[in-house]
């Protein structure tokens, strides 16, 4: 009933604006993206020959296609490069799963999941002072809970 009588209260000409659904697509996809990883990676077929955490390579490149195709068809998001990041880790491609990390924080740099991803592909490359960098953001951007893995990974590099 508001509605209508807000509307018959504006003038002839105005328009009411129609939301955007942005941020409820971009979520709606990584919801999709992350499934279809998780999909690949606990598929009973999955095993030592499918990758290095024993997921479906098949899968993971549909996955990282799919991302891909969003990010450049639709919108660019942190949160779709972070999930391509990650796919690629599975996949047992550091250089790529850097890239994806790198790109994910080009975007927001306020994404504690992309400096994690980031500071773990670093330290298997043994860039361990790059690795830090990311890690110390970690646990400036996700106190507590979160950043027990960052911690865990620096207690890691100091013993090296």
């Amino acid at each position: 009933m508001w509605f209508l009588l807000t509307a018959l209260m504006l003038p002839a000409s105005a328009e009411i604006p129609v939301p955007s659904f942005k941020e409820e697509t971009i979520v709606a996809m990584w919801h999709e993206i992350d499934d279809q990883i998780e999909a690949a990676c606990l598929t009973p077929a999955a095993g030592p020959s499918g990758g290095t955490v024993g997921c479906v390579p098949e899968q993971l490149r549909g996955a990282i296609e799919r991302g891909d195709q969003f990010n450049k068809q639709v919108v660019e998001t942190a949160r779709i490069h972070a999930l391509m990041g990650h796919a690629w880790r599975f996949l047992g491609d550091v250089e790529q799963a850097e890239s994806e990390y790198r790109s994910a924080i080009r975007v927001n740099d306020q994404r504690a999941d992309a400096w994690a991803g980031l500071g773990e592909v670093l330290q298997s490359q043994s860039k361990f002072e790059e690795a830090k960098v990311a890690y110390a953001k970690v646990n400036e951007l996700a106190p507590g809970h979160d950043a027990w893995v960052a911690w865990f990974h620096l207690a890691e590099i100091a013993a090296f």
